[in-house]
């Protein structure tokens, strides 16, 4: 398992020359299913997703990733400015549950289950600046 890691790893440090130099955020749900969020220094923010150990990279969200959590095997949370989105098939497609205003960022997220959770919003507005926590019972709907 150590090796697969390495080689996972080595694979997306070559994979991320063509990327920018602003990467904020990896996961991985098993050896081939990961992604990365690149902030494109504030200009191009991108989050891309790998299917077969980051040999190949695509764009899955034109934002940049906050937080990436799943419960299990399927279900799964992202975070990224001012949207959260679930996925019940491993990311194969996602569907937004919660969004807020243009001056706010979930940073991070934790789910204990496909609807108990609690996310971290971040306001970021002249005069109006501070940290939320968020509770959900519901998955965010």
């Amino acid at each position: 398992m150590k090796r697969i890691l390495l080689t996972v790893l080595l694979i997306f440090i070559f994979t991320c020359a063509s990327l920018s130099q602003s990467l904020s955020y990896i996961y991985f749900l098993d050896e081939n299913v990961g992604w990365v969020g690149d902030n494109g220094g504030d200009k191009d923010p991108k989050t891309y997703v790998t299917n077969n150990g980051g040999l190949t990279w695509d764009v899955e969200f034109n934002d940049v990733m906050g937080d990436i959590n799943f419960v299990n095997d399927s279900i799964g949370f992202f975070s990224t400015y001012r949207k959260t989105f679930k996925t019940t098939n491993q990311g194969m497609s996602w569907n937004e549950v919660y969004s807020d205003s243009d001056r706010s960022f979930y940073y991070r997220s934790k789910f204990f289950d496909e609807n108990n959770g609690y996310l971290t919003r971040i306001v970021s507005q002249p005069l109006d600046y501070g940290t939320t926590l968020i509770k959900t019972t519901n998955g965010g709907a």
